[in-house]
């Protein structure tokens, strides 16, 4: 007999819980003074379940499934139970049996609470919830329950739930943070999180103690002082900084301490209310995020907090896209445990209130949503904070909790009187501390002695796998810190030597390293590298390539054994790199030598052999470029030629291009605005026109044009309507006609939807911009508009290289000769003259969109073996794709010599990257796929070819074609088929509090498509297309996204969903049989063996 379950999925913090520690409950504890009634309390309590759905919620599961989904009962039951007079020394037993009530998931009942009644009007009140429905932040809970006490104590009649403005349910909530996580708008996020290294960075190698019997948490709590508190709030205001940013430095640096290891992960609590929507809403919203830091001695505290405060804004926007999914688990990181060892939390401890006389006091929150080691949490009131450590008692020992929150103590007052500290001199241990201060240790005979005052150390029996290291005979030996401060057994200090029979030596440092019990001394040979913990760059070329590695990747610490595209590397950010080592090196580096070479480590012996011994730079090719004085009329550049001259000639190429933008979150309009005023002043182009003189087209710039922000409130008007105005003022916008001569190549409308809710449409003629540019566009709007939001008037970004000097030093770079060798290579690379592959077309009458996009995903798995076998190849992802869309086209065309389009970014100079323009340059991708090459042969083909074509980028596309002309090349283009790479436009961007996320434009105007490519291509021109074939590829979830524009009076929509399964098909048998050869390749539909025969 089959069973179904009708339910909701759980959330992502739920399935986390469920995962880790479904039995765990959280345990609110509150004073209450005054007249309680409790009955009506227990009324109120009964309310608050039937109202919120989250509290009648139980878990079914399928048998064989290993994550059950919710069910929302009608009725739940809940346990109340009085206790009358009861003492203090029972109150505490009374919530530790509470604590270990068990709770039916599946049944219920899933509150428990109870008054503890000490005197008439004074008790205590206890409210326990499964984690899997609480957060363990208690205000909303207790203040709801409270709320309706108060309404039955007045005798009101509590609201209908149809009379309020309805709540958001949970199971809602749960099926939207699902879909936040699923999004393609959370690449970004995924980004980032790929970057905190979770599965890079070591576990932490801490003195455990040996396994006991104890089973409960350790907890214990200090109070800081509000003297020290207030200066701990001025230091930190004037860092700009949070001042629980220095208490998470401190925790950082006492595991730093502890561990020894200099890269730590820890879990971030992030309370998951990012949107208003959920605010108040009850439920299990919190969620732990990796924070990955790194510590230096030498550092400034000032820095290191500015650091890990700039670290733990980004962990905070980016909470919704972050999942254990993510992860590897290598072994010996910190991701092979599936948990954080160390936490921390943070948050305002809620206040006191009153209701219906009775007074409300929160007295205790008990109990984790995620299992951890040590947990540190920071509640902070008007008065000060207070730190609380909650550990696992199997671990830690009391002893060692009371150390922690004693060092803490120690550095936060250091932080509150020094702030000029640097890192290595935040005291550990207090040297008045004697009793847990470390003694110098006295070696005779080869053999160390016992510390003279005990210290605490505990030590799992794995200590034989440590390196141990005895000093010579009579010698004394010390461990300290940077400041000279003995620490404690146990902690990672420095270890010095002096002779013993010489009292006033200077102490001599050996290297660091940490006492263990009996006296023996652990040396930590920070040369030798270990599997999982970081080696840092050795020399001068380690350290210069890595700061050129972090600079491209946004990745903070390189390790030497890291490999460049585990790290996020691509082809586009390699050509970043290669570019870069070329200016800094000044020496001509293959583009492949990232692709070869792969970790720092060995990128770096391929620098050393290639200094001195290659074809060195030219001596323009990195110098500044140079700024013109300021002049009525600069030169276009080359792509502006093309794009100037193609607009002439067909009203289509008058049109822009539309980029639709949702923008949640309440939006500042004046800070707003005065960030797009900010924007057009930063770039001139936005304030540029065309002039024609003699014949010739210049740009002319400040011509007293520029763009305006146009903003439309439609707040008021019904939601049909608004979409309606929308549609037609977008439609308007887009299907005008540029007029390059007289206005701007920029036109901006904001769409004011609801207080929670605008649309931002940009429309642009790419005589302005590329892909490149609008990234650099969303960015220094982002920039301005968060620090104006800040009250701040400067906003750092990088220098901007105006466009129109960058296009006046490419035209002296080719009346230089300068690009000589560039157009020597695509002349000798394009000498045959040959017809490109043309697909076979359909026949017929069929509806025809030129707006029309057909998509094709490749799986994770597939994925992974096309990266796989890109490395083997020394081949990128790119290339590799690449080699298996020639394939296809081989095939189906019957050809092998196979051209195909590619655009490529065209900035190739470091300063070039901040240039706001047109820069992107076509190329044709051309390889020889003769002599029937297995597919591992393509790849490393089509790899050695899209190498060259980056290297050759600069030359412009249209003068490399009049010179093939002039040549004699009758062919009437050179490829028919494109492949776009790299998008390096962003996915969904934070704004101060906002989300801005892309849309595409034909989702916004729907039903009115067909108006739009009426406007915009008339009848005829619609019916013609430059190239066949048009895709772009990007990758999402480990997969791949292939997005194809196509010919449409050439081939039908589902003609061309064909060619991408086969390209798909290719792919696949690429990924799983290198050695197939081209001949072998089973394409549906394929043409007949006996033409390959001919060809083979």
């Amino acid at each position: 007999m089959n069973t179904s379950i009708e339910g909701y999925r759980l959330s992502p913090q739920q399935k986390r819980v469920w995962n880790t520690s479904r039995t765990s409950q959280l345990q609110m504890s509150v004073l209450v003074e005054g007249s309680l009634q409790p009955d009506l309390l227990a009324e109120a309590l009964e309310e608050l379940v039937h109202r919120e759905e989250v509290l009648r919620t139980v878990f079914h599961k399928m048998p064989g499934l290993s994550i059950p989904v919710q069910v929302v009962l009608d009725e739940v039951k809940t346990a109340w139970t009085v206790y009358e007079n009861v003492q203090s020394p029972d109150i505490e037993r009374i919530l530790n049996e509470l604590s270990l009530t068990t709770c039916d998931l599946e049944k219920g009942p899933l509150l428990r609470a109870a008054l503890l009644s000490e005197q008439p009007e004074r008790g205590i009140v206890v409210l326990q919830v499964p984690a899997l429905h609480a957060d363990p932040d208690s205000k909303y809970l207790v203040h709801e329950w409270f709320r309706l006490y108060e309404a039955r104590v007045q005798q009101q009649q509590t609201v209908s739930v149809d009379a309020e403005e309805e709540a958001i349910t949970y199971t809602v909530i749960s099926e939207w943070l699902n879909q936040l996580l699923e999004d393609e708008e959370s690449d970004t996020g995924r980004a980032f999180w790929s970057r905190q290294r979770l599965d890079a960075v070591p576990a932490l190698h801490v003195p455990w103690q040996l396994a006991t019997e104890n089973q409960e948490q350790v907890l214990k709590s200090q109070r800081v002082s509000g003297n020290i508190w207030q200066e701990l709030a001025r230091t930190a205001s004037q860092w700009n900084v949070q001042t629980q940013d220095l208490v998470l430095l401190a925790w950082r640096t006492v595991w730093q301490r502890v561990s020894g290891q200099s890269e730590i992960v820890m879990g971030l609590s992030c309370d998951g209310r990012t949107d208003e929507g959920v605010e108040t809403a009850l439920g299990l919203m919190t969620r732990y995020v990796p924070l990955t830091s790194h510590w230096n001695e030498e550092e400034r505290v000032q820095d290191a907090a500015v650091r890990l405060s700039r670290v733990t804004l980004e962990a905070y926007e980016w909470q919704e896209s972050w999942s254990w999914e993510l992860t590897t688990p290598k072994a010996g990181t910190a991701a092979e445990r599936g948990m954080f060892q160390i936490g921390f939390e943070s948050r305002e401890r809620w206040s006191d209130f009153e209701v219906a006389g009775v007074r409300v006091s929160l007295l205790q929150e008990r109990g984790q949503v995620e299992p951890f080691e040590a947990l540190l949490s920071c509640y902070m009131d008007a008065d000060g904070a207070e730190l609380t450590v909650r550990t696992d008692g199997r671990i830690w020992p009391e002893e060692a909790v009371n150390q922690w929150l004693f060092a803490l103590l120690e550095m936060l007052e250091q932080l509150s009187t020094d702030s000029h500290l640097r890192c290595g001199e935040l005291r550990f241990w207090h040297s008045s501390t004697k009793d847990l201060q470390a003694a110098a240790l006295r070696g005779q005979a080869g053999s160390l002695e016992r510390a003279e005052d005990d210290g605490w150390l505990y030590v799992t029996e794995h200590l034989e796998n440590y390196d141990l290291w005895r000093p010579l005979p009579d010698v004394q030996v010390r461990v300290v810190d940077a400041s000279g401060e003995w620490v404690p057994l146990g902690a990672v200090g420095v270890i010095e030597a002096r002779k013993q029979d010489l009292a006033d030596a200077e102490w001599t440092t050996l290297s660091r390293g940490r006492l263990w019990p009996g006296g023996r001394l652990e040396r930590m040979q920070e040369e030798l590298h270990r599997d999982g913990e970081l080696s840092a760059p050795r020399n001068e070329v380690e350290r210069g390539l890595a700061a050129i590695w972090s600079e491209v990747l946004g990745v903070e610490e390189i390790d030497v054994h890291d490999n460049f595209f585990d790290l996020g590397g691509h082809s586009l950010l390699a050509t970043q790199v290669v570019i870069r080592m070329r200016a800094t090196y000044g020496v001509e580096f293959p583009m492949r030598i990232v692709f070869e070479t792969k970790t720092l480590e060995a990128l770096a012996q391929a620098v050393e052999r290639a200094v001195g011994a290659q074809t060195q730079v030219s001596a323009t090719s990195y110098a500044s470029i140079p700024r013109l004085p300021e002049q009525a009329l600069y030169p276009l550049s080359p792509s502006q030629e093309r794009l100037w001259f193609s607009a002439q000639l067909s009203t289509s190429n008058q049109f822009g291009s539309g980029f639709y933008y949702v923008i949640e979150g309440e939006l500042h309009t004046d800070c707003f605005a005065r960030a797009f005023e900010a924007l057009v002043a930063r770039h001139a182009i936005m304030r540029t026109t065309i002039e024609v003189q003699d014949g010739v087209a210049y740009q002319r710039l400040n011509a007293g044009v520029q763009p305006h922000l146009h903003q439309h409130d439609v707040q008021e008007l019904p939601e049909s309507e608004q979409l309606a105005m929308v549609r037609e003022s977008v439609l308007d916008v887009w299907t005008t006609p540029f007029n390059l001569s007289n206005e701007s190549f920029f036109r901006f409308e904001l769409y004011r939807l609801s207080p929670q809710k605008s649309l931002l449409f940009l429309c642009a003629h790419h005589i302005g911009y590329d892909g490149w540019a609008v990234r650099l566009l969303i960015r220094d709007l982002n920039e301005y508009y968060s620090a104006f939001r800040r009250g701040e008037d400067e906003v750092k970004l990088p220098e901007v290289v105006p466009f129109a000097d960058a296009a006046a030093w490419m035209h002296q770079r080719l009346a230089d000769g300068e690009l000589q060798s560039q157009l020597d290579y695509w002349l000798t690379q394009l000498r045959d003259d040959v017809q490109p592959p043309s697909l076979p077309g359909d026949t017929g009458v069929w509806a025809r969109n030129p707006l029309d996009v057909r998509t094709i995903e490749m799986s994770s798995e597939i994925t992974a073996r096309l990266n796989q076998l890109a490395q083997d190849q020394g081949s990128s992802l790119y290339a590799t794709v690449l080699s298996g869309v020639m394939a296809w086209l081989s095939r189906l065309s019957r050809e092998t010599l196979v051209t195909v389009g590619a655009t490529l970014s065209g900035r190739t100079h470091p300063e070039l990257e901040e240039v706001f323009g047109p820069m992107i340059n076509p190329v044709a991708m051309r390889t020889d796929l003769s002599g029937n090459p297995t597919c591992a042969e393509m790849v490393a083909r089509a790899a050695q070819t899209s190498f060259d074509a980056y290297a050759n980028q600069d030359y412009p596309f249209d003068l490399l074609w009049q010179e093939l002309r002039k040549r004699g090349a009758k062919a009437a283009s050179l490829y028919s088929v494109i492949l776009i790479g790299q998008n390096v436009t962003d996915g969904e961007i934070r704004l101060n509090g906002m989300r801005l996320k892309p849309q595409p434009l034909t989702e916004l105007l729907a039903d009115r498509v067909q108006e739009a490519v009426q406007r915009l291509y008339g009848t005829e021109e619609a019916e013609s297309s430059a190239y066949e074939l048009v895709m772009s590829m990007r990758e999402v979830d480990g997969g791949i996204v292939l997005e194809a524009n196509y010919a449409v009076a050439k081939f039908r929509p589902e003609t061309v969903d064909r060619f991408l399964e086969q390209i798909v098909q290719v792919l696949e048998q690429f990924s799983t049989d290198p050695e197939l050869r081209l001949s072998q390749l089973q394409i549906e539909e394929a043409v007949a063996e006996d033409a390959w025969e001919e060809l083979f």
